[in-house]
């Protein structure tokens, strides 16, 4: 069964990415400098939007915000071919994994992907959370006069 596909308006580029025998989807659409990044396998759905200037490497804090999308296309097209692009199942989300050489150092880059679904209940719970933390202060503060 196939996943979903964007429409081709939101779409900008689209890398496939083969894993374990298995092909994966990548689309990626951009907005300035914000890129979302929808994953299509099956049927899960996943997505995240990112500045590029809050893109880091975990080693060195290199922060991208000179690229623009195109370049950072291009940068995650070369990952792929080069076999350097890992993609990493995590709690039902997805991390996207790079590694690259720049200035004679390597480098790494984590990209979450939050899957749509897991996402929507994680908001639903924070949300309930924070109504009961109202409510109980609400309480307190009657009780109080």
């Amino acid at each position: 069964m196939e996943a979903p596909k964007p429409t081709s308006e939101e779409i900008s580029e689209t890398i496939e990415i083969e894993q374990n025998s298995v092909k994966y989807t990548l689309h990626l659409n951009s907005e300035g400098d914000i890129i979302t990044f929808s994953l299509a396998h099956n049927s899960n759905n996943y997505t995240k939007k990112i500045p590029l200037k809050e893109i880091e490497d975990t080693e060195s804090k290199v922060i991208f915000n000179t690229f623009s999308p195109k370049e950072f296309f291009d940068f995650l097209k070369k990952s792929v071919e080069m076999k350097k692009i890992e993609l990493i199942n995590k709690n039902k989300n997805i991390n996207i994994r790079i590694e690259f050489e720049a200035m004679f150092k390597k480098h790494e880059i984590n990209i979450e992907l939050v899957n749509k679904e897991q996402n929507l209940e994680m908001i639903e719970k924070e949300l309930k959370v924070l109504k009961d933390n109202y409510n109980q202060i609400i309480i307190e503060n009657k009780r109080r006069k």
